[in-house]
């Protein structure tokens, strides 16, 4: 089978497949709280308000954790998600490449398991703030980038757009590339 980034099904680690459509609606909604910048992360407290939000929808909330956030957080913090949510360390490319293969959406912030996520066809809600996101949103079929009017510290953006937009991508039409007058979705900027 298709995968969202061309290959065969068995091509990839983990067997992540999707029929050749866009994802799976069903899967669950992928949360990466990290960067490798600090300045570029979204408040951890932030992610975990989304969480709620998403668990009392609901969904199933995957929080996927890289090295920089295992070096930057407390070990009480780490624990504190765990008991919550299903949280997962993956240790390589190959092991966030699968976890994201069954996701039916993802939400990050500038960095490079944003730019894994979109390459692949997941739909991508990617938060901007310090960075411009003309020049480094990610690339892919299925993408709102949440970005203030000029660069900006990562507190401008709420809860509430962010969570319109993982509803919004959920709703994204599989299998479709988008309109040639709309590549890549552009959410409203939150106040």
């Amino acid at each position: 089978a298709a995968t969202r980034a061309g290959r065969r099904s068995e091509d990839l680690p983990g067997g992540a497949r999707d029929g050749g459509a866009a994802g799976p609606t069903d899967g669950p909604i992928v949360l990466h709280p990290g960067s490798g910048a600090l300045a570029k992360c979204w408040p951890a407290d932030r992610f975990w308000s989304l969480a709620e939000a998403l668990r009392g929808e609901g969904r199933h909330v995957l929080v996927v954790l890289g090295e920089a956030e295992r070096a930057r957080w407390h070990e009480a913090e780490i624990r504190r998600w765990r008991a919550a949510y299903d949280v997962r360390l993956p240790d390589s490319l190959v092991e966030l490449e699968a976890l994201l293969g069954d996701a039916g959406a993802y939400v990050g912030n500038d960095s490079g398991p944003t730019h894994l996520a979109a390459a692949m066809g997941v739909p991508t809600v990617a938060l901007f703030g310090p960075t411009p996101p003309h020049v480094w949103r990610p690339i892919g079929p299925r993408i709102t980038v949440l970005a203030p009017p000029s660069p900006s510290a990562m507190g401008w953006l709420a809860v509430d757009p962010v969570a319109q937009a993982v509803a919004a991508a959920l709703d994204l039409p599989r299998g479709a590339p988008p309109t040639a007058d709309e590549p890549q979705r552009q959410a409203p900027r939150s106040a």
